[in-house]
């Protein structure tokens, strides 16, 4: 992979920078989102909790 050509300066293109690196990424396993969502559940309950 190529490095980057400048470090990204602003959160907008830092977004485009991760949407563009993960453009031709797989789609995730059914393990690899059980995995994801057991790590961001401590996050998320609590939202779903107060809506």
């Amino acid at each position: 992979m190529p490095a980057p050509s400048r470090i990204c300066r602003t959160p907008a293109e830092a977004y485009a920078a991760g949407w563009e690196d993960g453009a031709h990424d797989p789609p995730l396993t059914d393990e690899q989102r059980t995995r994801v969502a057991a790590l961001l559940a401590p996050y998320i309950r609590p939202a779903a909790n107060a809506a």
